[in-house]
């Protein structure tokens, strides 16, 4: 049984909204790579779609030691999906502080409901893929996005296809040879609080799924709330904006 990351454990419990982490030696990964020893840290953000003053007060705060690696938003960036007229001030909120090539977005339910929707987020953020889910190396980081919202299958539900790509980039050589592996989603796998009867399913195959293939972590928003459980060896945190 693999023990969690120490640098990862720490931070979770210190630090508001980032990761502080240190690139090792062997470090093969491509995207965004370091040079060993380097100190570095992803800051990560959620549910801030009725909050643009605290957003950005934030985003404020998490540049203040500097630029992060990556910038991170869990999800629920707007109220409605498909409203045009609320995009703009998140954009502009958010480009205040992060170039384009930094910033991640996660697909949260306040935010894409149907493919109009996804088409409109994607407008928002063109390197999104059409399925709405990704990968990317940030620093030692394998970094998953994925998509909660999956039009495959229904919100609340990863569908077929997003778990055989998911299986396959873990399998991958990034996958398999980064210092850690990170989860990002809106919905939690194990809400515990207002959401507590409201998994995101498969809830079983999914946590297999990262058990077996060392995954360090999983973060979600959609709570409101934080909170931080571990399952076997992967830590489940939960986080409010």
């Amino acid at each position: 049984m693999k023990d969690p990351p120490r640098t990862i454990r720490r931070s979770v419990n210190v630090l508001l909204f980032s990761l502080a982490l240190t690139a090792c030696s062997s470090n093969t990964l491509e995207d965004d790579s370091l040079p060993p020893g380097t100190n570095y840290y992803i800051s990560f953000f959620g549910d801030s779609r009725d909050g643009n003053h605290v957003y950005s007060q934030l985003q404020s705060r998490s540049v203040k030691s500097g630029l992060p690696l990556a910038a991170i938003h869990l999800g629920d960036m707007i109220s409605t999906p498909k409203n045009n007229e609320q995009w703009p001030a998140f954009i502009s909120i958010t480009k205040t502080y992060f170039k384009d090539e930094i910033f991640y977005p996660v697909i949260g339910n306040h935010d894409v409901e149907d493919s109009k929707s996804l088409g409109i987020f994607r407008a928002a953020f063109p390197k999104t893929p059409e399925t709405g889910y990704n990968i990317r190396s940030i620093g030692d980081c394998f970094c998953v996005f994925l998509n909660s919202e999956d039009l495959e299958t229904k919100p609340g539900i990863i569908g077929p296809t997003q778990i055989a790509w998911l299986e396959s980039e873990f399998a991958s050589e990034a996958g398999q040879s980064a210092k850690y592996r990170i989860v990002f989603v809106h919905r939690p796998l194990f809400p515990q609080n207002h959401h507590k009867d409201k998994p995101l399913e498969p809830q079983n195959q999914l946590h297999q799924i990262f058990n077996n293939n060392k995954v360090d972590m999983v973060v979600a928003g959609h709570e409101h709330s934080y909170s931080k459980t571990t399952v076997d060896d992967v830590i489940y945190l939960n986080w409010p904006l």
